[in-house]
């Protein structure tokens, strides 16, 4: 059985292989993923092309513009996704514009129509890219990967129709190459490890907010006896036992002061 191989820092940085968290991706983990994850393209793509397919996008080249509600949302110039898809699949990878809409290869929905929320006129196109994987040895073709998707954009009065359908052409490319992998802008529509991270901050959060509020003193006897029975699953009786009194002197204590009594016991002694 060959031992696995951990990739170096330095070679994972140059290539891209590290995870968010700063662990490289081992030789066995990178197998996993060519065989399983990538449908057979892993198997038949050069290594280090596939290696290329992996890695997410330097953040030099990931923008942002605002949409609709005000957010700001990343994106990829398509001159970077057409340099990729060149990088990874050579020239075996190829464009086109579906004439779905009545023959055209685009629709126009005028700014007037209530489901535009922009103040243009929108272009909307439908295309499918095509990519090719092909035997190292031979040259077959061993996996042909074929995606559709839209792609739109305003069409601005200062534009020529043709300029616009260039807009719409090149981020229906994107919507489509998104789905190959990390290097064509998946990361930017979901990152598994960054929601990982941000769940369980979200988890740490909220755990510590539940620790002070189990904390916190109550404002009555009323509500010591009740917040007792939910944190520590103690009664009345236990009370008294630990604080030494019994019931009547109980109800005449101040919360405040009991509660603390019985913090110090249950959570710092156990």
């Amino acid at each position: 059985m060959s031992k696995t191989k951990a990739i170096t820092k330095r070679e994972a940085i140059e290539t891209g292989l590290i995870t968010s968290g700063g662990r490289a991706i081992t030789s066995d983990e990178m197998e996993s993923i060519r065989a399983m994850v990538f449908d057979g393209i892993g198997t038949y793509l050069a290594p280090e092309k596939f290696e290329l397919l992996m890695q997410p996008p330097p953040k030099y080249a990931i923008k942002s513009r605002p949409g609709g509600d005000g957010a700001q949302y990343p994106y990829l110039k398509h001159g970077y996704i057409k340099l990729k898809l060149t990088q990874i699949f050579g020239l075996d990878w190829d464009f086109e514009l579906l004439p779905v809409f009545s023959g055209e290869p685009y629709r126009l929905t005028p700014a007037a129509d209530s489901r535009v929320v922009t103040r243009n006129p929108t272009l909307t196109t439908f295309g499918r890219l095509t990519v090719r994987v092909r035997n190292l040895t031979d040259g077959r073709v061993m996996i042909e990967k074929r995606i559709t998707g839209f792609g739109s954009c305003e069409w601005k009065n200062t534009q020529e129709i043709g300029d616009a359908l260039k807009n719409a052409h090149s981020d229906n490319i994107k919507v489509c190459a998104a789905p190959l992998g990390p290097a064509l802008g998946l990361t930017l529509y979901w990152d598994d490890e960054a929601m990982v991270d941000d769940h369980t901050e979200r988890e740490r959060k909220q755990t510590e907010l539940d620790d002070l509020k189990r904390l916190m003193p109550p404002s009555s006897i009323a509500q010591l006896l009740q917040r007792a029975a939910s944190n520590w699953q103690i009664s009345a009786p236990d009370i008294c036992n630990t604080l030494a009194c019994n019931i009547y002197e109980l109800m005449k204590m101040n919360p405040t002061d009991a509660w603390q009594k019985l913090v110090e016991h249950y959570e710092h002694h156990g």
